[in-house]
C-alpha cells in the first residue's frame, strides 16, 4: 500500500472521528433541555434515531471523499472556532435557548462540510434530511413554544367542555380550569397536548424519512400527529371531567396518569398505521414502475 493511499485513509479516519465528535458534543449540550423540560424528554431518543437514518442515508450514496474548496474550508474552519464561545455561553446557562439553535445550525454547517472529506458532496446532500431530524430535539424559541402552547390548551380546553356538556356532564370553566362536582381541573401544559404533540411530530418526521414519503406525504404524517395529539388529550379531559363529575377526587387522580399513557398509545399507534400505509402505497408505486419496464 502506497504512502500516499495510506495518508487519504488515515485522513477519512481521522474525519469519521470529527463527525463522531460533532454528533457528541451537540447532544451533550441539549441533554440539559431535555432532563429540564417535559416537553423534550423524548430527546433522549433523537441520538439514536438520528444514527439510524444517517446510516440508512449514507449506506446508500457512500462515495469517495472529495476535497473542499477554499470557501468551505474557511467556513469549516469558523464553525469549529464559534463552537468554543457557544459551548461557553452554554456552560452559564444551558437552558437558553438562542445559543442552542446557533449551535445546531453551526455543527450541521461542520459535520456536512467533514461529511464532503469523508463521503463527497453527493452523499452530504443525501445525509441532509437526517442530520435535520437532530433539530427536532432543539427546544422551540419561546416565541414560538408560548403562542403554540397556549393556542392548544385553548382548544383542548374548549373541545372538552363541549364534550362534556354535550354529553350531560355539568362542568363550568374558570380560565385554565373546569371545575367538576368533586375538584377543579387544572388544565395546564400537561394536559395540553403539546408534550404529545412534540413527541408525536418527532415520530412522524422520523417515520416519514424512514418510509421515504414525499414531502407531501410528510406533512400529512405531521398533520396526523397533531390531529392525534389534540383528539387524545380532549379525550382525556372527557374521561376525567366525567370521573370528577361520577366519582371521588382520588378517582381523579388515579386515572390521570394511566389516561396520560393512554393517549400516547393513540398518538403513536395512529401515526405508525399512517406511516406503513404510506409504505404500503410507495411500495405499490415501486412495483407497478418495474413491470411497466
Amino acid at each position: 500500500m502506497s504512502k500516499q493511499k495510506k495518508s487519504v485513509e488515515l485522513q477519512q479516519v481521522m474525519a469519521v472521528f470529527a463527525l463522531l465528535a460533532l454528533a457528541v458534543q451537540l447532544f451533550w449540550a441539549l441533554s440539559a433541555s431535555w432532563s429540564g423540560s417535559d416537553y423534550y424528554d423524548f430527546g433522549w431518543l433523537v441520538p439514536l434515531a438520528c444514527a439510524i437514518l444517517f446510516w440508512l442515508r449514507w449506506s446508500e450514496w457512500k462515495g469517495e471523499g472529495e476535497k473542499l474548496t477554499s470557501l468551505e474550508t474557511g467556513v469549516l474552519a469558523f464553525c469549529l472556532v464559534a463552537l468554543i464561545p457557544l459551548r461557553l455561553s452554554e456552560s452559564m446557562d444551558p437552558l437558553w435557548r438562542l445559543p442552542l439553535w446557533i449551535h445546531a445550525v453551526v455543527s450541521l454547517s461542520a459535520f456536512h462540510l467533514i461529511l464532503i472529506l469523508v463521503s463527497g458532496k453527493a452523499t452530504s446532500w443525501s445525509c441532509l434530511p437526517a442530520t435535520l431530524f437532530c433539530l427536532v430535539a432543539v427546544p422551540l424559541p419561546s416565541l414560538v413554544e408560548n403562542p403554540l402552547v397556549d393556542t392548544l390548551t385553548a382548544i383542548v380546553i374548549d373541545s372538552g367542555q363541549s364534550l362534556l356538556l354535550l354529553s350531560g356532564q355539568m362542568v363550568e370553566r374558570l380560565g385554565q380550569l373546569l371545575l367538576t362536582k368533586t375538584l377543579p381541573l387544572d388544565i395546564a401544559d400537561g394536559c395540553s397536548g403539546i408534550r404529545s404533540f412534540q413527541s408525536s411530530a418527532a415520530a412522524a418526521l422520523f417515520l416519514g424519512e424512514v418510509c421515504r414519503g414525499s414531502f407531501w406525504q410528510r406533512v400529512s404524517l405531521l398533520l396526523v400527529s397533531l390531529s392525534l395529539a389534540v383528539g387524545g388529550n380532549v379525550l382525556r379531559i372527557y374521561m376525567l371531567g366525567k370521573i370528577g363529575n361520577e366519582q371521588t377526587a382520588e378517582a381523579v387522580e388515579a386515572a390521570h396518569d394511566p389516561l396520560g399513557f393512554l393517549v400516547l398509545l393513540i398518538v403513536y399507534g395512529g401515526v405508525s398505521v399512517a406511516a406503513w400505509m404510506i409504505h404500503r402505497r410507495r411500495a405499490r408505486v415501486v412495483r407497478r414502475r418495474v413491470h411497466a419496464k
